[in-house]
């Protein structure tokens, strides 16, 4: 297993705070989520992460953007980076950073389940032969992504595995485990591209994408759910796991 050996202390300088882990469900109904999914370059891969996790092989980065045009936060639109990883024997998604074009949203997203993201522009278009996302600071684009040639798949498909997300919480800083329910109404494949990706705003610059892996834009019902499981990140996840409550 490649446990990671990262330093906690970037983590900690980037996480939220989050006054109670005392959170109830948010269901957001109609969300468009577009997810690129790239091989990255493999050399020292378990430094991305910290203790409590582990690297996959290969490791794999995937951006995604979940736009939500209605519901209990009002519409707006979030684009996250993510590692694939393992915390202990489970499949996860390590946060590394989101941008968010709603502060509103943003605030209830961080209070509830640490997303953390930083106010940015943002942008996802579906055609009949293509998506296109664009994310930018200020008049800076960051991240843009398509995916070409949309082939239909079944609502049971596409697989969502939690996040962890790093938070100065009540007992310290942990990893939260954030589990999401997707209602899948429709879901799509494709062919992924990058266009542009400036790895360092995105708080990892060593990531390399080499090698495209998967594509997908999905419309479902999505339920944040309640906080249960949270990880001292300093040690690994069979050692520091924790209920929440």
């Amino acid at each position: 297993m490649l446990f990671g050996t990262g330093s906690v202390e970037p983590l900690a300088a980037r996480a939220p705070k989050l006054e109670s882990l005392d959170t109830g469900p948010l269901t957001l109904p109609e969300v468009q989520v577009f997810r690129v999914t790239y091989e990255i370059a493999r050399r020292d891969a378990q430094n991305f992460f910290p203790p409590a996790l582990q690297a996959t092989v290969p490791p794999l980065v995937t951006w995604c953007f979940h736009r939500c045009a209605d519901g209990p936060l009002g519409a707006f639109c979030m684009a996250e980076a993510r590692l694939h990883c393992r915390s202990g024997a489970r499949a996860r998604t390590y946060l590394l950073a989101s941008l968010i074009d709603s502060a509103a949203a943003g605030a209830a997203l961080t209070a509830g389940w640490g997303f953390g993201p930083r106010a940015g522009l943002l942008s996802l278009d579906r055609c009949y032969d293509r998506i296109d996302a664009r994310a930018s600071l200020g008049d800076r684009c960051i991240l843009a992504l398509s995916m070409l040639d949309p082939t239909p798949l079944g609502p049971n498909d596409i697989h969502f595995a939690p996040g962890m997300h790093a938070a100065h919480t009540p007992k310290g800083l942990r990893l939260l485990q954030v589990d999401a329910r997707y209602e899948v109404r429709r879901s799509e494949r494709g062919r992924p591209r990058i266009h542009t990706f400036s790895a360092a705003d995105w708080n990892e610059a060593r990531v390399q994408p080499r090698f495209p892996v998967a594509a997908s834009f999905t419309t479902a019902e999505l339920t944040l759910e309640p906080l249960r499981f949270m990880s001292r990140p300093e040690v690994n996840a069979f050692e520091g796991t924790e209920p929440i409550g």
